[in-house]
């Protein structure tokens, strides 16, 4: 039986608070993010109860970028969110981002001053796996 994809990303836009903290461009850019990573993350199974946890990790993961990019606080705050971040990423995605000290701080630092608009792509960057 295949997963209705349809189904699992009409549930991330319907949920409000994965974007209430960001105004328009910033949340529509964190739901294109977010709808697009639906079908790779339920591509092999045929399970819908574990197809919807699944979504459900993903949604954690948006609502972490929500809160973080829509209130940009001090570096060390932001350091602390973002490695909570990382956890939420690594449980939904099944690997990690960069969440080394340095790269947090670094990531931090490059955060703070900015918009939420500017703040959500370079968070998706920083979720992104580098190419070796």
């Amino acid at each position: 039986m295949a997963i209705d994809k349809q189904a699992l990303i009409e549930r991330i836009l319907e949920a409000e608070n994965l974007t209430d903290n960001l105004e328009d461009e910033a949340a529509s850019q964190l739901l294109k993010w977010g709808t697009g990573q639906v079908g790779a993350l339920v591509k092999d199974m045929d399970d819908e109860e574990r197809a919807g946890e699944t979504v459900q990790g993903l949604m954690a993961v948006m609502r972490q970028i929500n809160r973080l990019a829509g209130d940009l606080d001090s570096p060390e705050d932001l350091a602390a969110d973002l490695g909570r971040l990382a956890k939420l990423h690594t449980q939904a995605f099944g690997y990690a981002p960069d969440a080394s000290a340095a790269a947090l701080k670094a990531t931090a630092k490059a955060l703070t001053g900015v918009t939420a608009s500017e703040a959500v792509p370079l968070i998706l960057k920083w979720l992104t796996p580098r190419k070796k």
